[in-house]
């Protein structure tokens, strides 16, 4: 309105009358002032910070007189959690705390907690603070593994049955029950190691001889195309497992779309399988002998060299990888597999279902998603429920399968209950009940893992090698 002076505006009359007071900012804690443009200004949930104790020479006109509350502390609870013991409900302005209340009073760390627009942190807080989160999944309260969980909960009984006195032997005793079901050549025995990232470890190394005590591998490839799947093995097809039979055999032109499919000879309805160790050597490799395209490819176990071990190095306590930034990160598997089944069998990474392909060769999986190779024995692809050792752990929500190169756990897809598990990180892992574990993928999705979280120890074939995960890896 024209002709009205300034300090009677009407929008704001508070706003004037209380920047003409004195303001007790002045004296306000160290950091304080920049912190606020309101500075001086009265407004629900932020009032200044002020105490009376030091400002009451400098601004007597905002403080009480010294015998109205002595040692008063003036906080601002607005913005604080609802939870607060100083927080109050529909409350606008400061809160006047008297020292003579007897019910919780703040400490001098409170005070200083206050002042700084923060409360304490609780001991859960605290915990809760600490942790790290990645992909939605808190990976990092400390890392422990269900392995390194099972090996102190276990220790207490194996200690009073063995009477041992060496922590490291009771380790190893409940190693040894865990692979119970595996063909175990040498160990478990505690071994120096250098893991993928440098760090220098205490492992567990474990020499087993690569198939099942339990049962027989196979079958894998029919022989005619009336064979059904009581003779023929599984194959991977648009992420679901189907029988690898003879009438599949007949069907693959029109599977794949691709009359250069000839598997199944025409005139007497027989498949052509690979019968020979030189046959499986030819088909098998990367590149196929173009001799053995239009084959069923079957390796043996018979045609594996009489002796081969293999010998799993693995940290007994996982040690997580971190980024150059040090923040948690992951690492594809490699070609040395994702771990090893509690019945001494290699848990591989992915097969090359393309490269098969490409050569118009089928290389079938057991019914328990295994086959051969010549240089790493019997080894599984997929999960399928018959690793022979698998067990429920304490704690755990389901079957233990196997141990991952990185020291936790690979429980199975599915729970206790049926279901799948929810709220897995991009390596297939989560934390329940305080501990991180894998889970395995589903069997259709030739990925049992696809990464670790972990550094990885080692899998080679020479017993004697050592583990420096560090160098390049290679496929046994």
């Amino acid at each position: 309105m024209p002709g009205r002076p300034p300090s009677l505006h009407r929008s704001k009359p508070w706003h004037r009358a209380r920047r003409a007071r004195p303001s007790c900012s002045r004296r306000s804690p160290p950091g304080r002032a920049n912190r606020s443009k309101n500075r001086g200004r009265s407004s629900r949930g932020s009032a200044p910070i002020v105490s009376c104790r030091r400002n009451r020479s400098s601004s007597p006109k905002c403080c009480p007189p010294f015998n109205a509350t002595p040692q008063a502390e003036i906080v601002r609870p607005a913005r604080l959690q609802k939870r607060s013991r100083h927080a109050r409900e529909n409350v606008r302005g400061p809160i006047v705390l008297s020292p003579d209340r007897t019910e919780n009073p703040p400490t001098a760390n409170a005070r200083l907690a206050l002042a700084e627009n923060r409360r304490p942190a609780s001991p859960r807080m605290q915990s809760a603070i600490r942790r790290r989160t990645v992909d939605g999944d808190d990976r990092e309260p400390t890392m422990t593994s269900t392995l390194h969980s099972l090996i102190l909960v276990a220790s207490i009984a194996v200690s009073a049955a063995a009477k041992a006195n060496d922590a490291g032997t009771d380790r190893l005793h409940v190693i040894e029950l865990l692979f119970e079901a595996a063909d175990v050549v040498a160990g478990p025995a505690l071994s120096e190691c250098t893991l993928s990232a440098g760090t220098a470890a205490t492992c567990f190394s474990i020499t087993v001889r690569p198939l099942p005590k339990d049962r027989v591998p196979g079958p894998w490839c029919p022989s005619k195309a009336s064979d059904g799947p009581d003779k023929s093995g599984i194959w991977i097809n648009r992420g679901h497992t189907i029988d690898a039979d003879g009438a599949f055999m007949k069907l693959l032109p029109d599977i794949y779309r691709d009359d250069e499919w000839q598997i199944v000879e025409p005139d007497t309805g027989t498949v052509r399988v690979t019968r020979s160790r030189e046959a499986c050597a030819a088909a098998a490799r990367p590149d196929v002998d173009p001799r053995y395209n239009n084959f069923c490819v079957q390796c043996l176990p018979d045609y594996v060299e009489d002796g081969l071990t293999m010998t799993y190095t693995i940290p007994i306590e996982p040690v997580p990888l971190r980024s150059m930034f040090g923040n948690p990160t992951d690492e594809r598997t490699g070609p040395a597999g994702v771990g090893v089944a509690l019945d001494g069998v290699r848990l591989d990474g992915s097969a090359p279902i393309d490269a098969i392909l490409d050569a118009h060769t089928i290389a079938p999986f057991d019914d328990c998603g295994g086959h051969v190779n010549l240089h790493a024995g019997y080894h599984y692809h997929a999960v399928t429920g018959c690793t022979g050792a698998a067990r429920m752990t304490p704690g755990a929500d389901a079957a233990t399968i196997g141990v991952a190169m990185d020291g936790h756990l690979i429980l199975s897809h599915r729970l206790a209950d049926g279901s799948t598990p929810a709220g897995l990180d991009r390596c297939g892992g989560h934390q329940s009940r305080g501990e991180y574990h894998y889970h395995a993928g589903e069997a259709g999705s030739n990925q049992i893992l696809p990464c670790l979280v972990g550094e990885r120890g080692c899998a080679s074939s020479d017993a004697d090698a050592g583990c420096n995960a560090t160098r390049p890896e290679r496929r046994p």
